[in-house]
């Protein structure tokens, strides 16, 4: 994947960062699954037998949903380890070690759908593009490619670049949208992320109504600054490309 992967910070990555911010129990791995599930409704394929792959698939939860929505094409691929035999041992999913360049070398026009979920950041600046182009190459036409991150133009924003130690790059929409570009996709919509649904009822009626005030305070800011606001401010960015022309 990259040297950072050599100099082993993969090796132990459940462990040493994932594990500290994923509750990985049943209950909570079912109800990350079904946030995801619920952040892509509308994206996912019609057709069940769909050639559906997951770069960098963590632990599993995207792999688990779409397994238990009947799709029977479906595998993943990741850097760690340890969160490889998870997807395994304990999921019970296909999942490969791999870096994902390299996996889909002998893949043009395979897949018809591919997801990179909170995996670009993990990038060096210098091997996005050529990624994607791989990913876009794999591709089908009219296949399509869901990517998550997180949103640089966020209020969280620092946390979200610096809290993991193998974040290598940032993304705001408009640099998202340039990136899936330059790899040569043409239809591109980039949207705010669903926020992930709160464990109790109070939080979820609050937070709707506050992240709206809070993102309208935001674009006052930009404003007095000089600047448009971004039309995202969610902490998550989720872009849809679709291989073809525009």
């Amino acid at each position: 994947m990259r040297d950072i992967q050599d100099k082993g910070l993969f090796d132990e990555y459940c462990d040493s960062i994932f594990k500290q911010s994923n509750d990985l129990s049943s209950e909570v791995f079912e109800s990350t699954a079904e946030n995801i599930g619920r952040a892509l409704q509308g994206l996912l394929p019609r057709d069940k037998a769909a050639r559906i792959l997951d770069v960098g698939c963590g632990c599993g939860h995207f792999l688990h949903y779409m397994k238990r929505k009947g799709y029977v094409d479906v595998s993943g691929i990741d850097v760690s380890p340890q969160q490889v035999d998870h997807c395994v041992n304990t999921v019970g999913v296909k999942a490969y070690l791999a870096d994902a360049q390299k996996y889909l070398e002998d893949k043009t026009e395979y897949y018809d759908f591919i997801s990179m979920m909170s995996m670009l950041e993990h990038l060096p600046k210098n091997n996005v593009v050529p990624t994607l182009k791989s990913v876009h190459a794999s591709l089908k036409d009219k296949g399509t490619l869901v990517v998550v991150v997180p949103n640089m133009a966020s209020i969280i924003a620092p946390t979200l670049r610096y809290r993991d130690f193998t974040h290598e790059c940032g993304f705001t929409e408009t640099s998202l949208n340039q990136v899936l570009w330059l790899a040569g996709f043409r239809k591109i919509d980039v949207l705010s992320m669903p926020p992930k649904t709160a464990h109790s009822t109070w939080k979820q009626v609050l937070r709707t109504p506050m992240q709206k005030t809070l993102h309208a305070f935001m674009g006052i800011i930009y404003r007095c600054e000089g600047y448009y606001p971004p039309k995202v401010l969610t902490p998550g960015l989720k872009a849809v490309a679709i291989k073809g022309k525009g």
